[in-house]
């Protein structure tokens, strides 16, 4: 990050990240202005979701949707993506789990028409390039545990760090809205280093009601929990069921 002086108050011109270097020296707190993109709010269009992270996201915000198998993780991140398109934001959804095939069948299903980049990408640095090229905005990885890089095999502890890191940087850097879809153990945490969790900015978990012995909500009714955001409000549960237009929120 560089820093410029503007009268007698230091201007940020990037985010704040890991590799920074700027601030090994203590600041005053009151000479640091905010970058005017981090006091945006940018919204999907879904009025549940925008609502669950306080009205939109702040730009630089990146984190992980997480879940267990057949919960709904990339179902909902295609009704996220789409939503976005809508409103002419760029999208990327990069899914190492499902072929691009896959993808259409899935959007085709739910009518979905809005236009977003989507690919099969294996290297986080090629994600990182081509998101950069397009002017990506919005940035879906699906998932976190099978995707890597030149030096690291997916799947492994030094690959699920560096693409988390990598990506968070980008997306600080560059005031992207990222979302990291994650795998969980048997347990329902979070699979891979507990300190990949700090890092991120939010996290969100969805399950289906029948795994969490719920014996108030209707067959195929999803929670979805919003466990950490460090931009807006935490402890925040929707209910949710998957319909032929996406997910929808639905009164319990």
């Amino acid at each position: 990050m560089k820093m410029r002086e503007k009268g007698n108050i230091l201007k940020l011109e990037s985010v704040v990240n890991n590799n920074n270097n700027d601030y090994q020296e203590a600041t005053n707190i009151q000479e640091v202005e905010v970058p005017q993109e981090m006091l945006k709010r940018i919204k999907c269009g879904i009025s549940w979701f925008d609502e669950m992270f306080g009205e939109g996201f702040t730009p630089g915000t990146c984190g992980f949707i997480t879940g267990s198998p057949g919960s709904g993780k990339s179902s909902m991140m295609l009704t996220v993506a789409n939503a976005f398109a809508e409103n002419n934001i760029m999208v990327s959804y990069n899914s190492t789990e499902e072929h691009v095939f896959q993808l259409k069948y899935i959007i085709d299903r739910f009518a979905f028409e809005n236009p977003f980049w989507v690919s099969n990408n294996g290297d986080i640095d090629n994600v990182l390039l081509q998101a950069k090229k397009n002017d990506i905005k919005i940035l879906i990885l699906d998932s976190l545990q099978t995707i890597g890089c030149a030096k690291y095999e997916a799947g492994t502890r030094k690959a699920m760090r560096y693409v988390c890191r990598k990506t968070i940087d980008y997306c600080k850097k560059n005031y992207i809205i990222g979302f990291i879809v994650g795998q969980v153990t048997k347990q329902n945490k979070m699979a891979g280093p507990l300190a990949l969790k700090h890092l991120a900015d939010f996290h969100l978990n969805i399950e289906n009601c029948t795994n969490l012995n719920c014996l108030t909500c209707e067959p195929g009714t999803r929670s979805l929990f919003l466990e950490k955001n460090r931009f807006g409000p935490t402890n925040v549960i929707k209910k949710l069921m998957l319909f032929k237009e996406g997910f929808k929120e639905i009164l319990v």
